[in-house]
């Protein structure tokens, strides 16, 4: 199972919260890596967002 890839952005209001973006397979490894932080951080519910379009495939005429 390949690790997510995380982008972590601070919120600009310095609330101490921030947004955490991340490429996944599924959610199964983001929960693992969250769960390690129950202790110290709270946490939002996981919104999913529409996988990044891919190339252009052919054109219908």
């Amino acid at each position: 199972m390949r690790l997510p890839d995380w982008l972590i952005y601070p919120h600009a209001s310095g609330d101490g919260r921030a947004l955490h973006v991340v490429r996944a397979e599924d959610e199964a490894p983001i929960l693992d890596h969250l769960a390690r932080f129950e202790p110290i951080y709270e946490r939002g519910p996981i919104v999913e967002v529409v996988e990044r379009p891919g190339p252009p495939g052919p054109v219908q005429s």
